[in-house]
């Protein structure tokens, strides 16, 4: 069975559509959708009602305002199938397989796959490693590598799905486009002005390399965190005025020493060089 995890903060408007494309996937009779009400103003009990026709359904509540990241926690703590999916309030599956396709490459032996996700505000098609879209993952794997959300608003994504990588997954990227994220102007995720948030990023990231550094890594995923990390901060780098630039030149330096700090000595000229390639690209 696959639980697909979809934390809702008043997402009465968009949550239809959302649901619309999971009830018309191939697989629907081995899915389970966990509906996380996050403190919104009204409950979800007429969605519940009403697709549980279609297909099997279930809402639970957080306590308090937790935010995305800790809402899908509390999704995973009622989740009891094999597989685990997590989709926004307002996203779609894109095809009618897109679970399936998902489902079929993880039943293979994997603990994670990711695939192709179409994202409307930049109209483009990506496999992207930080977040946690157009992936299925291998409940137990998570549940035997400790792998969680942390209590942050910002990055929260990005914490879990680069400790899942890094924690030695076996994956797959699938080359197929199986969901579609939906641009939302409101969204806390797409707030680019608020600059402080991006000491919480850092710290988060810290926080990945303190975990994982009594795990086995390679110089591969070590490669594809770096990477990831760059070209998020290489695309919101030239917003930035010159103060700005320069505490985020700061933050970059702290970072990376700590990075260097848990690495093997035979890895450090690797990932020396890879460092001063990378910080190449965040410049004025």
């Amino acid at each position: 069975m696959i639980d697909i995890i979809i934390p809702c903060y008043n997402a009465h408007k968009t949550l239809g559509i959302t649901l619309n494309s999971i009830i018309n996937q191939s697989i629907k009779d081995i899915i389970n959708v966990i509906l996380v009400d996050d403190c919104s103003n009204e409950n979800y009990n007429y969605f519940v009602e009403t697709y549980k026709k279609y297909i099997s359904i279930k809402e639970v509540k957080t306590k308090e305002n937790v935010g995305a990241g800790l809402a899908r926690e509390e999704g995973i703590n009622k989740s009891n199938s094999k597989y685990i999916v997590f989709c926004d309030s307002d996203d779609i599956f894109t095809n009618y397989d897109s679970v399936e396709a998902l489902y079929n490459e993880i039943e293979k032996g994997l603990d994670y796959v990711n695939s192709l996700e179409y994202d409307e505000k930049r109209e483009s098609f990506f496999i992207l490693n930080g977040n946690v879209h157009a992936k299925i993952f291998r409940r137990k794997y998570l549940e035997e590598n400790n792998i969680h959300f942390n209590s942050t608003r910002y990055h929260e994504d990005n914490y879990f799905n680069n400790l899942v990588v890094l924690s030695g997954a076996k994956k797959y990227d699938l080359y197929k486009t199986t969901y579609y994220y939906t641009y939302n102007k409101n969204s806390i995720t797409n707030d680019d002005k608020d600059f402080e948030r991006l000491e919480i990023y850092f710290q988060n990231m810290r926080d990945l390399i303190n975990i994982v550094k009594d795990k086995n890594y390679s110089k591969v995923r070590l490669a594809r965190f770096k990477r990831e990390k760059y070209r998020f901060l290489r695309r919101i780098y030239k917003k930035f005025n010159n103060k700005q630039k320069d505490i985020f030149k700061k933050w970059i330096e702290e970072y990376d020493e700590d990075f260097l700090e848990f690495i093997d000595i035979s890895d450090k000229q690797f990932v020396n060089k890879l460092i001063d390639y990378l910080n190449n690209i965040i410049k004025d």
